[in-house]
């Protein structure tokens, strides 16, 4: 798509599209009430350029294949997808972008293993993960020069089961550019593995993420088997792997029981390891922004700005996304040539400001329009800062 903006209320450009080619809206709704019943079926049939809408329900499990799409629940719908295999996105080309937003993943845990949850591979493309949740497997691999973008995001390497087996990597990244806001990432029990793994050179930021290690692994007293280790919070290893935190904490998980009698409890995991790679520390505190979406053209998005007391809270939007790192200003732009507005000074503890931003109608003809949005901040003593975002879409009030 070629877009541009056109002036909004309150002085934001909720940025209207004039394209050649537009995208359209294909709603899904488990309950018979749109184009689509089956999730992967209208992914499946969704061109370049499209929003995939879901409605309530529970739906099997979807891939994106060489193709930019949106797949987002609904505002205030509540979408999961079961299955042991993940949600993929594959394939994707320079100035591809896919956006998830509002699923949740829900793999299977048994004693072979943990499957399911996200998986983003061989992507040459951009790919946003949004206010998702999952459990299972959740890896970022040989994606390049490609990035991937979590916001708010909680996941987990193991699902819930009657059936115990060892778990997964919280977020296992293996040649891939990640970069984190706001989110969990938890390794699963029973394997000893970390909760964020970076390794075979990755680039990975960490903005106000909690990364927490799995249980090791259970001792065995017939065969004078010690429980095992416990995993990392965070763990690197990998030449010229590169991981960047701000704002960020490191669980590691308790080592494994033992299983009596010669068999002696394992030792806990760090709360970092590196065996090879860097890793850089940024003092201070991170920032973020949330925004409703998706939201009706005509209506209005409710913005919350948080950081510290005192902060001139900004927030830069554009209809290009990237991910680029600014360690001069603590975090990523994550907006191409971003148009910029006002939002005020943060107030309270934590410092916060919320806004009704509201959203003018869309030029006829037009089904949505999509805009990447971030938080930038003055602190109190002038100093500039970038924190994460949100992406807010805007829908036709047909849909």
């Amino acid at each position: 798509m070629q877009l541009r903006s056109f002036a909004g209320a309150l002085g934001l450009a909720v940025l209207a599209p004039v394209v050649s080619a537009q995208g359209k809206v294909i709603v899904v709704d488990a309950a018979g009430g749109g184009a689509f019943t089956d999730l992967r079926a209208a992914v499946d049939a969704a061109a370049d350029g499209d929003l995939v809408l879901v409605k309530d329900g529970v739906y099997d499990t979807f891939t994106v294949q060489g193709k930019s799409i949106t797949v987002t629940a609904d505002l205030g719908a509540d979408v999961e997808v079961l299955n042991w295999l993940p949600v993929h996105v594959t394939a994707t080309a320079p100035g591809d972008r896919v956006v998830v937003r509002g699923i949740r993943s829900t793999g299977i845990t048994g004693t072979l293993g943990t499957f399911g949850g996200f998986s983003m591979t061989f992507n040459s493309g951009d790919v946003w993960l949004e206010d998702v949740e999952s459990c299972g497997q959740n890896t970022v691999s040989f994606s390049t020069p490609g990035t991937v973008v979590y916001q708010r995001a909680t996941m987990t390497g193991t699902c819930p089961t009657a059936i115990p087996g060892p778990g997964q990597i919280g977020l296992a990244v293996i040649e891939g550019n990640v970069f984190a806001f706001d989110s969990t990432f938890t390794a699963g029990d029973l394997a000893g593995l970390s909760g964020v793994s970076a390794s075979i050179p990755s680039l990975v930021f960490l903005s106000n993420v909690d990364a927490f290690g799995g249980t090791g692994a259970t001792g065995d007293a017939d065969a004078c088997v010690d429980g095992g280790q416990g995993g990392d919070g965070l763990e690197i290893h990998g030449f010229s792997t590169q991981v960047v935190v701000l704002d960020s904490t490191y669980t590691p998980g308790t080592g494994g029981t033992g299983g009596g009698g010669c068999s002696a409890t394992g030792p806990d995991g760090d709360p970092i390891s590196i065996s090879s790679g860097t890793l850089t520390v940024l003092s201070g505190v991170g920032r973020s922004l949330e925004a409703t979406s998706p939201v009706r053209a005509g209506t209005s998005t409710t913005v919350t700005a948080t950081g510290l007391p005192g902060d001139l809270a900004l927030v830069l939007f554009s209809t290009e996304p990237e991910a680029l790192l600014a360690l001069q200003f603590k975090g990523a732009f994550l907006t191409t040539a971003p148009q910029v507005l006002t939002l005020g000074t943060l107030q309270g503890f934590p410092g916060q400001i919320v806004q009704e931003i509201p959203i003018p109608p869309l030029d006829p003809g037009l089904e949505f329009v999509e805009v990447f949005a971030q938080i930038a901040v003055l602190d109190a003593l002038g100093n500039p800062q970038l924190g994460g975002g949100s992406v807010i879409d805007v829908l036709s009030p047909i849909f």
